[in-house]
């Protein structure tokens, strides 16, 4: 009765260990490159969603004032638009984050002055207070709404009743440049603009 009994071990061969780790190797490889597509459509769609919330804080403004902040375009040359456009990024600022005295905050002295917040976190110290999410930056003495890829949103807007408007919606133009880089006005860069009016 005394047999001796083998144990069966069984195990993963050398050949099938290299296979899986060969194939956990491409698959990581395959998410890696996919990852900055996947970060240019997060970005894409984030910059939609903050575009959303400044058109309902435009719409706000205009119900409280009557009509919208003026930003007049110079041209209708596409570069010339995009130069007015930026400097739309601060009149938004001052216009829809209630900062009256343009100090980065909305405090008791902004309200006290009749500062509305028509859309909230866009003042500095939201983005201290939320470093992620970062809706304004200081250039100079001003402050600018920027996109989440980083650039000065763009704004345009006439006075009411204006003749011959340069804008390219009835309203006002308001667009963010999306990964395009500043200087591109090609066809294919203005197509990556993400705004409220057509190209």
């Amino acid at each position: 009765m005394n047999q001796s009994h083998r144990s069966n071990k069984s195990g993963f061969t050398l050949m099938e260990l290299l296979i899986v780790i060969g194939i956990i190797v491409l698959l990581a490889g395959l998410g890696i490159a996919a990852m900055p597509g996947v970060r240019k459509q997060m970005t894409k769609s984030a910059t939609k969603t903050f575009m959303k919330s400044l058109e309902m804080g435009l719409v706000k403004y205009k119900q409280e004032y009557g009509n919208y902040p003026i930003n007049e375009p110079s041209s209708d040359d596409d570069e010339q638009r995009d130069a007015d456009g930026k400097l739309g990024a601060a009149i938004l600022y001052l216009e829809l984050s209630g900062d009256i005295d343009g100090d980065g905050e909305f405090d008791d002295a902004d309200e006290d002055n009749g500062g509305v917040v028509f859309v909230k976190g866009l003042t500095g110290e939201m983005n201290e207070e939320n470093a992620t999410v970062q809706r304004s930056r200081r250039l100079g003495d001003d402050y600018l709404l920027i996109d989440p890829f980083s650039n000065p949103i763009r704004y345009l807007a006439h006075k009411p009743n204006a003749k011959n408007k340069l804008t390219r919606n009835p309203t006002y133009d308001l667009w963010s440049i999306g990964d395009s880089r500043n200087g591109d006005y090609t066809p294919q860069g203005i197509a990556n603009w993400i705004g409220n009016f057509s190209q």
